[in-house]
């Protein structure tokens, strides 16, 4: 009776619940796989009259690429 009990707590409790806070544990990403604050910062910055040159600051300014070290002066100059 006990194994069953066991086995009854670990199928109906605890892999619905590593999987349940896995899920709820990954950061917000939209369709296209990016992340919303991201998207928020993004939004705010782009137009239609936009240049491609600006393109590359714009991305730094992003969650993920502001935390990238800057490896030499030429990328610094670009950012």
């Amino acid at each position: 009776m006990t194994v069953l009990i066991s086995f009854f707590i670990i199928v109906v409790l605890l892999i619905p619940g590593y999987f349940y806070y896995q899920l709820c544990a990954q950061e917000a990403k939209d369709i296209g796989g990016v992340k919303k604050d991201n998207r928020d910062i993004f939004k705010a910055l782009l137009d239609d009259s936009m240049q491609g040159y600006n393109i590359p600051g714009i991305l730094a300014q992003g969650r993920e690429l502001s935390e990238i070290k800057v490896r030499s002066k030429d990328e610094l100059a670009v950012l």
